[in-house]
């Protein structure tokens, strides 16, 4: 194959080879991929300046791809394949690196539905190139989306010894290091790491996101308020939502209702359209607000109509479980049940693991969240129950999960079904003695009924299965 003159594979800024047309193409690109993994809000116009210097960019073709993957939405399927064949017809008129076709493998592997074939291909370009930014950062948001927190973590350590202070980009390697500690328990090393990351590169807004996990699932609430308030979330983009959707749980833990209102009207409300993330965020919330007796007024509304235009997508069990949590909320039953049913429903001969994810999970924990909308609550314990050491699976971080739980919790209290919901609580309350939300309920559990499942807690741990177990045989 012939390259066009010009064209060469020149290094970028931490010498991972990039073909382009030109130095200030890549210089361009670089300054693309740093505004992915800085959450900036214009990294879209970024993105866009590096392929108006050179239109057959591949990375920035993939790149774009990589990026309406990330959203899960089915009207951005067609961006994500026009990408890819974009950054094909580049390859095949000029050529690329070896790193540049396992990329773009990745993205044709997702594209198919195939996430883990995406993943296997980001491994092997890092193995490749461990100083490959933009390779980190999408093998951490793809491990992320599919609920493999130890995946996420094996796959940055493997790099993370290459990286130093020398490298430009390491605040952000730390920073993905500091999230995958938080993800999986180490809550100290998460807290020194993401501070570290933060300290050199105060645009980390992920690094610093890190440290707010480890203060959330610490119960340090004025703590964790008081490092949101010194992140600067002036350029980021909706992840900024996401920051002060934290700040109001710190507030709301507090008993400040009212500043947590303020702060969602303020910062989570304007955040809709875009992102399922954003509407996890919202309905989420309102659904904390609403069980502590706060009137929310009409705030469900525009929450549901923004789910009501994803029903039926099914790109994400996690964004399913949500939109049925917002239509739920709002009252919407007819459409909330519809939404469950297609989920059962879904094509058993669709392939891949996200699908079987939602049927198998996603579908029961949507339809156990409409059951006790309605005031079924004993078939929203006897749904929930089995799937506790399952949902990680449905993506997502700890601190957004754990409204699951929570769920789940006041399903049992609903169903006056206290033995339950005391083994639940006095569980999370082991690890959590500070807990808010567990240490205001555990009050309302009847002692007189369940002395002999006192007696099973310190043995239970966090197995759910022998939470299932112990209850059963509790009853």
């Amino acid at each position: 194959m012939t390259v066009p003159s010009g064209v060469i594979v020149r290094p970028d800024s931490r010498g991972v080879p990039t073909t382009a047309a030109s130095a200030n193409a890549v210089a361009l690109l670089d300054d693309a991929i740093l505004g992915l993994v800085s959450h900036r809000a214009d990294t879209p116009s970024r993105l866009a300046r590096a392929l108006e210097t050179d239109p057959q960019l591949v990375v920035a073709h993939c790149l774009r791809g990589f990026a309406a993957k990330l959203l899960a939405r089915r009207d951005l399927v067609t961006t994500a394949q026009d990408a890819h064949t974009e950054a094909q017809c580049s390859t095949e008129t000029r050529g690329a690196s070896e790193r540049e076709r396992l990329l773009l493998a990745a993205l044709g592997c997702w594209c198919a539905d195939d996430p883990l074939g995406a993943l296997e291909r980001l491994e092997h370009m890092l193995r490749l190139h461990p100083y490959d930014l933009l390779a980190i950062k999408l093998s951490h948001a793809v491990h992320f989306m599919m609920g493999q927190t130890a995946g996420m973590r094996r796959s940055v350590e493997r790099v993370l010894p290459a990286w130093n202070d020398d490298v430009p980009g390491y605040a952000f390697v730390l920073g993905c290091h500091a999230f995958t500690l938080v993800e999986t328990g180490e809550l100290d090393a998460a807290e020194r790491v993401g501070r570290a990351a933060f300290e050199r590169e105060c645009s980390d807004v992920w690094g610093a996101h890190a440290v707010v996990h480890a203060f959330e699932l610490t119960d340090r609430t004025t703590q964790g308020e008081a490092w949101i308030a010194d992140i600067d979330v002036d350029d980021v983009n909706n992840f900024a939502g996401h920051l002060q959707w934290h700040r109001a749980l710190f507030l709301l833990a507090q008993g400040d209702a009212e500043g947590a209102l303020h702060e969602y009207d303020a910062s989570v409300a304007t955040h809709l359209g875009r992102d399922y993330r954003d509407l996890g965020n919202a309905s989420t919330f309102l659904w904390r607000l609403t069980r502590e007796a706060v009137d929310v007024g009409a705030r469900w509304q525009p929450v549901a109509e923004a789910a009501r235009s994803r029903v039926g997508e099914h790109s994400l069990a996690f964004a399913d479980v949500h939109y049925a949590l917002a239509l739920a909320g709002a009252g919407d039953f007819e459409a909330a049940r519809a939404l469950v049913a297609s989920m059962y429903a879904l094509d058993n001969a669709r392939a891949g693991v996200e699908a079987v994810v939602l049927r198998e999970c996603g579908a029961p924990l949507a339809d156990a969240i409409v059951a006790l909308a309605e005031g079924d609550a004993s078939r929203a314990v006897a749904l929930l129950l089995p799937l506790r050491d399952s949902w990680s699976c449905l993506g997502g971080s700890a601190p957004q999960r754990a409204v699951f739980e929570q769920i789940l919790v006041e399903a049992a209290l609903a169903a006056d079904d206290h033995q339950v919901a005391r083994l639940l609580l006095e569980e999370r309350l082991s690890t959590r003695p500070n807990e808010a939300f567990s240490v205001a309920r555990v009050s309302r559990v009847s002692r007189a009924t369940v002395t002999d499942v006192r007696e099973l807690a310190p043995s239970v741990g966090r197995d759910a299965r022998a939470v299932a177990s112990h209850v059963k045989a509790a009853r």
